[in-house]
């Protein structure tokens, strides 16, 4: 599964505008880091009526420093690019877009994101 998530790293690495792409978040993000993209496992379990197939969740976070001398406006817009470049990244690596959760502009100098995929991985892998 690990491999699956090199994968994911590799394909969301040639993105312009990125600073870094790195599996795991840490607990002292902040403002300065970004834009920023984080890919965080979550659940895995085997794919129904598939033998040797487990579909596994993945979330990735991803974060736009809010400038004031921009309006919120600007940073929104720039979030939904991020998040189509992500997603046909993603796509064309066979995941399957989930949900995109905003984060509500609930924090005061960064703006974040959450696109959860499902992807598939083969036994062994």
């Amino acid at each position: 599964m690990f491999n699956k998530l090199l994968e994911i790293k590799n394909a969301l690495l040639e993105m312009p505008g990125i600073d870094t792409v790195k599996i795991g978040l840490e607990s002292n993000l902040t403002a300065d880091a970004c834009p920023f993209i984080r890919i965080i496992a979550q659940p895995s379990r085997p794919k129904p009526d598939s033998f040797g197939i487990t579909e596994m969740e993945i979330e990735i976070v991803y974060g736009e420093k809010v400038n004031i001398r921009t309006n919120l406006e600007e940073t929104y817009q720039k979030i939904y690019e991020t998040e189509k470049l992500i997603k046909d990244r993603l796509e064309s690596i066979g995941a399957f877009w989930i949900e995109t959760v905003p984060d509500g502009d609930t924090l005061t100098n960064l703006k974040v994101s959450s696109i959860y995929f499902k992807v598939e991985v083969s036994c062994g892998h």
